[in-house]
């Protein structure tokens, strides 16, 4: 995968991340903007897309309504989020994984690993998945991609009311098995996402060499411009 472009400069800093979060949530933005944990799981979804997504689409579908150069504030949180894009990236392309962007859940004042709310960064991350074109099933081999998207899904769908049906692998999960699966999925998120990136960039179409279309001519061969000097003397002149 092409490397984050280094220019959007450093990792986000606390005071950054608080800035960011203040713009996203600011009527600026037109109060439809993503959520700070839902962008973060969004972003890694759209930087391990097997086909690069265009910037402004993601942009867009990140900032929601309105132009986003139209108001100081948004060039601002546009900045900021290229900059957190670019972070994601690298950590993926590198191997690192990446650490979800948690918040305690509503009604927990602690912030203790079992009071963190992982569904909204998770489902950030199936609308970022939802986004690719072509679709992620398209480079899909059986239930692989199933299997490897499964802990995301199991987030996203945590406390909500169980349907009849569940996609994927955790269809037939009894419930005290799908909440060990969850609890397991929790612990292994950061390493899910790597796992993802790597299966997909393994699928991820490759760039032809260029080939040459006309045969090679040699230096001392009349020059194929048709100047009837040798072609050294002509175009091959260095």
């Amino acid at each position: 995968m092409t490397p984050p472009d280094r220019a959007v400069g450093r990792p986000l800093t606390d005071a950054e991340l608080d800035r960011l979060e203040h713009l996203l949530d600011s009527p600026a933005l037109g109060d439809t903007a993503m959520r700070t944990d839902v962008l973060h799981g969004f972003l890694a979804a759209v930087a391990s897309a097997p086909v690069p997504i265009p910037r402004e689409r993601w942009l867009e579908e990140a900032l929601g309504q309105g132009d986003a150069a139209a108001l100081p504030e948004q060039r601002e949180a546009r900045a900021l989020i290229e900059r957190m894009y670019a972070d994601v990236a690298r950590l993926l392309l590198e191997g690192h994984g990446v650490e979800p962007l948690l918040y305690p859940e509503a009604d927990e004042a602690d912030d203790t690993d079992e009071a963190l709310d992982y569904a909204p960064w998770c489902e950030g991350y199936l609308a970022g998945m939802a986004l690719a074109e072509p679709p992620w099933s398209e480079f899909a081999a059986g239930d692989e991609l199933a299997a490897l998207i499964a802990p995301f899904l199991a987030l996203a769908l945590e406390g909500a009311p169980r349907e009849a049906s569940v996609p994927g692998p955790l269809d037939d999960l009894t419930p005290e098995e799908l909440a060990e699966y969850t609890c397991s999925a929790r612990e292994r998120l950061p390493e899910a996402v790597q796992d993802v990136y790597d299966w997909l960039d393994a699928r991820r179409p490759k760039a032809e060499p260029l080939k040459r279309e006309a045969p090679k001519v040699g230096r001392n061969e009349p020059c194929p411009c048709g100047s009837g000097r040798k072609h050294k003397r002509c175009c091959g002149a260095t």
